[in-house]
């Protein structure tokens, strides 16, 4: 633990209380793409010189690949970028490794990949500004590129966000005093953690598993942890989400098991 982070521990008064909400966007699919589009025969359906409808089609026609076991990725968005996984956070997803073996072997994605190979023109303006469409397409692109790099079949993504606002308590009477200020949580932290996970095919892009959590935090923090103190408690509940997401992959396991497990003997 560094300086910086230790002055924070010191100061954040750790009476956190952690409450989840449930989330919707959860399912596991394993649908062929050749099949889907066998039932619609391409006079009734596609038009023939619509864009739009050459790229539906397009979608629709991939295939899942997947086979468990498998290599499976695990990369973290955080802030519109590809982050290091904090530990608390690796050690839930290689528990869930241990757990369910059948699943196969799992392997953090190295951020460094994701940007070796890039082409120049994909650093346009407008691919560099977070929410756009283009930026989302380049982030999914380089972790799928940094995952073959790697030689993993699928990649879980999962992408964690946090905010959090601090409020006067009665205790903030100490405000006015030396002392007080370090001594007593004159600040009510309301932290919230949001964590969405996508597990896709590295090959194709066949989505296989959608799913989310939500987790709220709230405590207390002395006046002089300011932004610190918001900060800290910020994080923590984006680590308490993507934890809580460990646990909701971990019961849709079965339905891929069931689905594209290799057969044994």
């Amino acid at each position: 633990m560094g300086i910086r982070q230790r002055h924070v521990f010191m100061l954040v008064f750790l009476l956190p209380i952690v409450g989840i909400a449930l989330s919707g966007c959860v399912g596991v699919q394993a649908t062929s793409g050749r099949t889907y589009l066998e039932r619609y025969p391409d006079v009734e359906t596609f038009r023939p010189n619509s864009r739009i409808d050459a790229e539906v089609r397009a979608a629709a026609a991939i295939e899942p690949l997947l086979k468990l076991p498998s290599r499976i990725g695990i990369a973290r968005i955080d802030q519109g970028r590809i982050s290091p996984i904090p530990e608390i956070e690796l050690n839930a997803w290689l528990k869930l490794s241990e757990r369910r073996g059948a699943l196969g072997e799992f392997v953090p994605i190295n951020p460094f990949l994701a940007e070796i190979g890039r082409q120049t023109d994909s650093m346009s303006s407008a691919s560099n500004k977070v929410g756009t469409p283009q930026y989302v397409t380049r982030v999914v692109d380089n972790v799928r590129l940094a995952a073959a790099r790697q030689h993993v079949d699928v990649v879980l993504m999962y992408e964690v966000f946090g905010k959090s606002k601090a409020e006067k308590n009665i205790l903030s009477v100490a405000d006015i005093t030396v002392i007080g200020a370090f001594l007593l949580p004159g600040r009510t932290i309301d932290a919230v953690g949001h964590a969405s996970a996508l597990l896709v095919d590295v090959r194709n892009g066949y989505p296989y598993l959608t799913t989310s959590a939500t987790v709220d935090q709230k405590g207390l923090v002395r006046a002089v942890a300011g932004s610190e103190g918001k900060k800290a408690y910020r994080e923590r509940a984006k680590s308490s989400a993507a934890v809580e997401l460990v646990d909701r992959v971990d019961s849709m396991v079965d339905d891929l098991i069931v689905a594209f497990a290799e057969p044994s003997g």
